[in-house]
């Protein structure tokens, strides 16, 4: 987005609140910090967003009309082609401060794209005089009965320069009659979560960066301006200067390599082409979910074409009876079951990874519930000509849908929106989190089955199921505190658990006294019913967001959403072999080994577990112990 839209885009909503007739407007600015690459902020960042959370309440309690502006940009650095960060720091914080409990209505949407503190106070300082500028249309002066107030936050060692430059941009000679208070956070609620050596080196760069600003502002007679240019001119050289003394620690992975000054006026007609690239990028999603409408039925007409057309197709029995008996196992044999059982570890752990990292702040893409849609739709349309022309499948297709049709649709309901809230946790909480509170599945199913059937678990069972429990709150509970997950996500992804296993405890219900359906006829006739369901939602919510992102990155996008169609397919084939493979105890380990795996690799590849504290490990470890004694025992239950 260029500066003029966001400038126009801002003023529009703080003037709207000064047209409400409110007694008073506050803009409260949040400084951007630092961020780590897997999109984490920095303790000082969350220390800033409380102190926000804190300021707009008093300030909301005392009758004023409350914006707030978060900044920070984002990172060009590509890795294997692809952007290491697609989400910008002011999306970060302005996702903080919404899991703080601040209305999403007052935060203004984008945010600044700002390279630096200096490129901040300019763009504060213009989007404040085109506001008066847009109130008073003489444009002589500033309305004296104007009541903006400026707040910004930063932390202590930071708040000098912070004051010195603000006190710049919003001094007498720009011609505003704006009141600006910088709220410095106490170094003391953030020097647990920093090492007091790197607060103290942070505290003599600021010093020495604040030095630097006034040597420059007084080669340029800032202590004499008396026109706007001098003081544009001014602003300029405090550019210059801020650029040359940032320190280390904030010449910001999160900022924006292209933060240029902004000017007050910017003529709309220079930009036409913008107008058209947006329509293309609106195009391209409708003609997207258009395919994806017509998918299914597209499948269906080509697999009874050829079945017209008298085309064979039998699907390939890689294990027989025979085959798993004693005496048919062969060395080739046991390679053949090794490999499935790895080929399909490492499509899970693939999936997996693929999908936190698109979704998560690295890929940046905030589409979760269009991706699980695209999955359902893609999955159930490659699967159809299987179903249509393997003789096993298509002699019980009918059989099953007149017979079943009700417990399908529901299971198809339950289904689709667990792996839907599922997918829409992993923008907000860690793939290592996800897997922690999912693993209080066993917690939920005993609850399930004690308030329906008033089952209640023996004494062994009941002590490992309040293990499991324990150990998860003590993970989430430190993930809060170390500011990795956010209470929404965790909500999120325990709702996708309640969820999952209300489906497993009622299709076991509905289906018992039919014949067990395997993963290809569950995800056939699961699969329209789930996209049906998640799709309108999915648009209503998501739908301008996938078109923007279609439009910047249409390749990334589309090899996402195609690719991971691919993988999800590949794992339903191999999910289905190795279940025919494995007994029911061979199953239960091998969900236990993905998870550990998963887990593993989790912390290699996106660094995710490195950063926890010892607690939070701990509870983790727990967790999955815990988990995998009680599988085990349910194993050994006869029947």
């Amino acid at each position: 987005m260029r500066r003029w839209q966001w400038l126009l885009l801002a003023i529009a909503r703080i003037g709207q609140a000064h047209a409400d007739g409110a007694p008073g407007v506050s803009l409260v600015v949040q400084l951007a910090g630092t961020n780590d690459k897997l999109g984490r902020l920095d303790a000082d960042v969350v220390e800033r967003a409380r102190t926000v959370t804190q300021l707009v309440a008093n300030l909301t309690r005392a009758g004023r009309e409350v914006r707030v502006l978060t900044s920070g940009g984002i990172d060009a650095e590509n890795h294997l082609g692809i952007p290491r960060l697609r989400t910008s720091h002011w999306e970060l914080c302005r996702d903080l401060l919404v899991s703080f409990g601040l209305p999403l209505g007052i935060l203004l949407s984008p945010g600044m794209p700002a390279l630096s503190l200096v490129d901040e106070a300019i763009m504060c300082h213009d989007l404040v005089r085109n506001l008066t500028r847009s109130r008073d249309p003489a444009g002589s002066s500033p309305k004296r009965n104007s009541s903006l107030r400026i707040y910004v936050v930063t932390n202590r060692y930071y708040a000098s320069r912070a004051e010195y430059v603000f006190g710049v941009a919003f001094s007498r000679c720009s011609k505003m009659n704006s009141q600006v208070q910088v709220i410095a956070v106490p170094d003391g609620s953030a020097q647990n979560a920093l090492e007091k050596e790197a607060m103290r080196r942070r505290s003599k760069q600021e010093v020495e960066a604040l030095r630097q600003l006034h040597n420059a502002s007084s080669r340029n007679s800032s202590d004499v301006l008396r026109s706007d240019a001098h003081f544009r001119t001014t602003l300029a050289f405090l550019r210059c200067a801020s650029q040359r003394s940032q320190p280390a620690h904030t010449s910001r992975r999160d900022a924006a390599p292209t933060a240029k000054r902004l000017h007050g006026s910017t003529s709309m007609g220079k930009d036409k082409s913008r107008d058209g690239r947006l329509y293309d990028g609106t195009g391209h999603g409708v003609l997207y979910v258009s395919l994806l409408f017509i998918a299914g039925p597209t499948s269906l007409f080509l697999a009874l074409l050829a079945r017209r057309c008298g085309i064979p197709f039998r699907m390939p029995q890689l294990f027989s009876k025979e085959d798993r008996s004693p005496s048919g196992k062969s060395r080739s044999l046991l390679i053949a079951q090794i490999a499935i059982i790895v080929i399909f570890l490492v499509l899970n752990s693939a999936l997996s990874l693929l999908n936190r990292w698109a979704l998560g702040p690295l890929g940046g893409m905030r589409f979760p519930l269009i991706v699980t849609a695209t999955h359902m739709q893609l999955g159930c349309s490659a699967l159809t000509p299987v179903m249509v022309l393997d003789k096993d499948y298509s002699s019980t297709l009918t059989a099953h849908l007149s017979n079943r049709w009700k417990a399908l649709c529901l299971i198809a309901v339950l289904n689709g929106s667990q792996i839907a809230l599922n997918n829409y946790s992993l923008v907000f909480i860690e793939l290592s989190m996800d897997q922690v509170v999912r693993s209080m599945a066993p917690v939920v199913v005993a609850a399930i089955a004690a308030a329906i059937d008033g089952i209640v678990p023996p004494i062994h069972e009941l002590l490992t199921i309040v293990v499991i429990a324990y150990s998860v709150a003590l993970t989430v509970q430190q993930g809060m505190q170390s500011t990795h997950s956010s209470p929404f996500g965790v909500l999120i992804s325990a709702a996708s658990t309640v969820t999952q296993c209300l489906q497993i405890t009622l299709a076991g219900r509905l289906m018992a006294s039919h014949a067990k359906l395997d993963a290809f006829q569950m995800t056939f006739y699961t699969g329209p019913i789930s996209f049906a369901t998640i799709i309108p939602i999915a648009l209503a919510l998501e739908f301008g967001t996938f078109c923007r992102d279609l439009e910047a990155s249409p390749r990334v996008v589309l090899g996402y959403l195609l690719g991971s169609s691919l993988l999800a397919v590949m794992y339903n084939i191999a999910l289905f072999h190795a279940l025919r493979m494995l007994s029911p105890q061979g199953t239960a380990i091998l969900g236990n080994v993905k998870v550990v795996l998963l887990m593993v690799l989790t912390a290699v590849i996106l660094e995710e577990i490195w950063s926890w504290p010892a607690l939070q490990v701990i509870g983790a470890v727990t967790t999955f112990v815990a988990s995998i004694y009680y599988s085990t025992c349910l194993r050994r239950k006869p029947g």
